[in-house]
């Protein structure tokens, strides 16, 4: 079954949070989908979509979820089936069990800049880190983020690192897990991936996606800009 991520979203107060948990179920459940069902998700491969998907559906309480691991690419490259029919699905319910500790809100983020309580990880280019890119939001990321772009814990073909690959990324950035991590990126579309990354290949226990990202943070003047 087909999702559009955007019918996930609201655009309040900024684009691309994630609607009230209610909502999310409904659209959901009127695409057959159960929290009591193993729920296996793949995207073109990027590790974009997916990795949200992810997010939000561990967010939501689902026990089961799997990752194809390369999307589309991988599954065409194995010559494996594909259809161009729409699959018919029949409407359920979806009972949300929400988890907000895997949630982070701009008051959790702004509480980690001035005491050091999380490590946040920017997921973005660096030259989006950097504050080198052309861009029409502020220039820069969080105070005191460490940039781990998403595409970091991928390999070239999109397949997810192994788990000795994966720690010595966030070990380089002092990512241990020892510590309560925030992740975010412009939307925290790509910050997903490397979630799922941190919470269930390197069984990380204290993760969050900060679901305001970049684009909550820079729109309040009062929140400072590193560059």
């Amino acid at each position: 079954v087909h999702i559009d991520l955007k019918e996930l979203y609201t655009n309040q107060p900024v684009e691309s949070m994630l609607k009230p948990a209610s909502d999310v179920a409904k659209v959901l459940g009127s695409k057959g989908i159960s929290e009591t069902k193993k729920i296996v998700i793949y995207d073109d491969g990027s590790g974009k979509s997916v990795g949200r998907m992810y997010w939000i559906l561990d967010y939501m309480g689902v026990p089961d979820i799997q990752i194809l691991d390369g999307g589309m690419k991988a599954w065409r490259a194995a010559r494996k089936p594909v259809t161009k029919n729409p699959t018919n699905v029949k409407a359920t319910t979806f009972t949300p069990k929400v988890d907000k500790s895997k949630w982070a809100g701009i008051a959790d983020v702004k509480t980690a800049v001035s005491n050091g309580s999380a490590i946040l990880i920017d997921a973005r280019s660096a030259a989006e880190y950097n504050g080198t890119d052309q861009t029409d939001i502020r220039k820069g990321h969080i105070p005191g983020a460490v940039n781990i772009e998403f595409s970091q814990v991928l390999k070239a073909d999109g397949t997810l690192k192994s788990a000795s690959e994966l720690k010595a990324v966030f070990d380089k950035a002092g990512v241990t897990a020892d510590k309560s991590v925030i992740v975010y990126c412009k939307s925290s579309v790509r910050a997903g991936i490397v979630y799922m990354a941190l919470r269930s290949v390197m069984g990380y226990a204290n993760v969050k996606v900060f679901d305001g990202a970049f684009l909550e943070w820079q729109s309040d003047a009062s929140n400072k800009v590193e560059a």
